[in-house]
């Protein structure tokens, strides 16, 4: 706390020869120095912790995102194989004749070329009923119908399809399913489909070299068969340990870096994975552990890629950070108490006000001063979800100044960044406090009216619209200048199902207000039924 400037001047004054004063403004002033050094320590185990956090949360979407773009760029790798495969024209005759042998024997050259050039593991034929004629890699497995995901999305969008799954051996399959057409005359006749696949456990130790971190990798025991795991583990040449973990089980198709006693320690107490990151120590190794979710092409879950991060540096770093507190604190003493107190409480308020800037320009226009489109978009969600809940109405305005670019383009963009913050203030000014008003993008300026149906919703964008019209910009530096705006107008749930089908039903009528003149209000004519 900061001491009043009488009560110091006291102390300042008072003769060395009187120490009842002297002990009593030391005693609580030590006091106060000995809690500052206790709660600064504890600040600073406090961040520390929160930096463990932050890194957690990086390595945990850096993992995600490194996981998510090394499958595309696999699929891209699936996809050059199969276009190779697919422009031989002795292999579709084969598949059109559905003759087993002669794809046969034209794959296994080709299977052999591009196993060696794309890594691929796995080539199949199947029919145009998903009837299995030919696995290149199996050649004695045939006749089963392929019901995998991937499959019947290619059956179903009548395109290629491709997504990471996990086999019954517990490997993790990249698959890309290719639907063979050829052309007849005019039209394209399905042959069959080409599946190709590869192995991609390697992902996880290209992400654990780029991450500098151990990765595990687990997988829900749901998704496997026990005896079929445990005989591809010992074809391996590796002890199965099926009954390790409570509920997952560890994918033994790629060499474990994590050690074992670690791995042991993480499995127990009740043997199942805890989601949230945390710390754990081998030896003098300090770890903060963090299970990353793993999900498959039909985005479902099916285990985690588990990352260990060696924080001992940091745990350290952080230990020294409190002992050199601790002693320059008791070094500084009583007499650069005061100043710290003041520095720390300046330093404090500029921080304040500097998050307080960061956060309006985080959700604001900086031109308009109107909310920004990341903003407009949650407020979007709950104003629908709000309107849903409550069987009520929310009109959405899409609001464009026509001619905008004539305006920069003529005047300058001075003038053109006065335009737009006086046309926001004559929304603001037309619009309700419960209103969300923001700028949508460029010389699109969006407003949502809550509990608002769309006939009133029309009757407000005519008021925007003639309020805009009848403006002179004074100030503008351009004397009597004219600018008009196309409003599209929509509302939910009665013209548009989602909160997205509002923003596009909105901006359909905006476009629909430009095509017919400008200076126009046009209302959506889709319902939803």
């Amino acid at each position: 706390m900061v001491l009043p400037d009488s009560v110091a001047v006291a102390v300042d004054d008072r003769p060395p020869e009187k120490p009842k004063l002297k002990w009593a403004v030391l005693v609580p002033f030590s006091a106060v120095v000995v809690l500052v050094v206790a709660l600064f320590s504890y600040t600073t185990y406090l961040q520390e912790q929160q930096d463990l956090e932050h890194e957690a949360r990086r390595v945990s979407s850096s993992i995600q995102y490194l996981y998510q773009k090394g499958i595309f760029d696999h699929a891209e790798i699936l996809a050059a194989a199969t276009e190779s495969i697919t422009h031989d024209e002795l292999i579709a005759a084969a598949l059109i004749r559905n003759d087993r042998q002669r794809l046969l024997v034209l794959s296994r050259k080709h299977f052999s070329e591009i196993k060696a050039k794309y890594g691929i593991t796995h080539w199949y034929f199947t029919g145009k009923d998903r009837v299995n004629l030919l696995r290149v890699h199996q050649p004695k497995r045939h006749g089963d119908t392929i019901n995998r995901f991937t499959m019947m999305e290619a059956e179903r969008t009548g395109s290629e399809s491709f997504g990471m799954e996990i086999g019954p051996l517990g490997t993790f399959t990249l698959r890309y399913v290719y639907p063979w057409y050829v052309s007849d005359g005019d039209r394209s006749t399905l042959i069959g489909y080409v599946e190709v696949g590869m192995e991609v456990e390697h992902l996880f130790d290209e992400i654990e070299n780029m991450m500098d971190v151990g990765i595990s990798v687990f997988i829900e025991k749901s998704l496997l068969k026990r005896e079929r795991w445990e005989e591809g583990v010992k074809m391996l040449g590796r002890v199965p340990n099926w009954d390790r973990f409570e509920n997952l089980v560890s994918t033994a198709f790629r060499q474990e870096k994590v050690a074992a006693p670690l791995l042991d320690q993480f499995a127990s107490g009740g043997k199942s994975i805890d989601i949230r990151p945390l710390d754990m120590s081998s030896g003098e190794v300090n770890f903060r552990v963090v299970p990353v979710s793993l999900k498959d092409v039909r985005k479902e879950h099916i285990g985690y890629a588990v990352a260990f991060m060696d924080i001992t540096s940091k745990s350290m770093a952080a230990r020294d950070k409190v002992v050199v507190a601790l002693v320059i604190a008791i070094i500084v003493g009583l007499s650069l108490f005061a100043f710290f107190y003041r520095l720390l409480g300046s330093t404090e308020e500029r921080l304040v006000k500097a998050d307080k800037k960061l956060r309006a320009m985080a959700t604001h226009d900086g031109l308009t001063g109107l909310l920004n489109h990341r903003m407009f978009q949650n407020r979007l969600e709950e104003e629908s979800q709000r309107a849903a809940r409550y069987g009520k109405q929310v009109t959405m305005l899409m609001i464009d100044v026509d001619f905008f670019k004539k305006v920069n383009d003529n005047y300058g963009h001075s003038t053109g960044d006065f335009v737009l913050q006086r046309i926001s203030k004559l929304i603001t000014n037309q619009c309700r406090n419960i209103d969300t008003i923001c700028r949508y993008g460029g010389e699109e300026i969006a407003v949502l009216l809550p509990e608002t149906p769309l006939e009133e919703g029309v009757h407000a964008a005519e008021r925007i619209r003639m309020h805009i019209a009848s403006d002179s910009f004074e100030g503008s530096g351009v004397e009597n200048l004219k600018v008009t705006a196309s409003i599209g107008v929509s509302a939910f749930p009665s013209h548009a199902g989602t909160p997205s089908e509002l923003a596009q039903s909105a901006d359909a009528a905006l476009y629909l207000a430009k095509d017919s003149g400008r200076n126009k209000v046009v209302a959506t004519k889709k319902t939803v039924l």
